[in-house]
């Protein structure tokens, strides 16, 4: 009798925590146009992280915009693209389901590469080979503030253009487990040089 009463508990422990899931999970569309034209901008990079993992992650299609699905109450939102000064956006995903994000997304001007920093360099597996497509979050404060991705060949990555400041850099890439960086400075008018290693699954 205590085993088939135990068994119930736990099946409606399960039953709760998906209902509680299903409640904050839903369809998130994100458009980037250019601040100063209002054209649309292709191929952004666009990240939804709640700060402890990618949450999801793609990029703009052809008409500036990118759907993803999100099991979230709450997380940030970041728009990338290069030469552009990176957008973030808190979001909650209620039980409405749906939501629309937009980002006007201004050009960096030349003073701005003075009073910003950057961090690169390149992600790795276990045996020192590139990993493309990895996704990193850049946290400031427990809040994500930026995000790249890693390029192919060589996997290199560039966290470009923050404000001066300590950071966390939150990696992570299909098939394989997450790696995070704490105390990362960045310096105003410099790079910082920071590989990542990343463990298969």
């Amino acid at each position: 009798m205590k085993r088939v009463v135990m068994v119930s508990a736990i099946s409606l422990m399960v039953v709760l925590v998906l209902a509680t899931l299903s409640a904050y999970a839903g369809t998130l569309t994100v458009r980037t146009t250019d601040a100063a034209t209002g054209a649309v901008l292709a191929n952004a990079l666009v990240v939804v992280s709640d700060g402890q993992a990618v949450l999801a992650a793609g990029r703009t299609s052809p008409e500036g915009t990118w759907t993803g699905n999100v099991t979230t109450q709450a997380a940030t939102v970041i728009a990338a693209r290069e030469l552009y000064v990176t957008g973030t956006r808190s979001v909650s995903i209620g039980a409405e389901g749906e939501q629309t994000l937009s980002f006007a997304l201004r050009n960096y001007q030349p003073q701005d590469f003075n009073r910003l920093g950057r961090i690169v360099g390149f992600v790795r597996n276990a045996a020192g080979n590139p990993i493309p497509n990895a996704t990193l979050v850049l946290i400031r404060e427990g809040t994500p503030a930026g995000a790249a991705q890693s390029k192919e060949p060589a996997g290199i990555y560039e966290l470009q253009w923050y404000a001066p400041g300590a950071y966390s850099v939150l990696a992570t890439a299909p098939g394989h487990g997450q790696a995070v960086h704490t105390g990362q400075k960045i310096t105003a008018g410099e790079s910082l040089w920071l590989d990542i290693t990343l463990q298969a699954n």
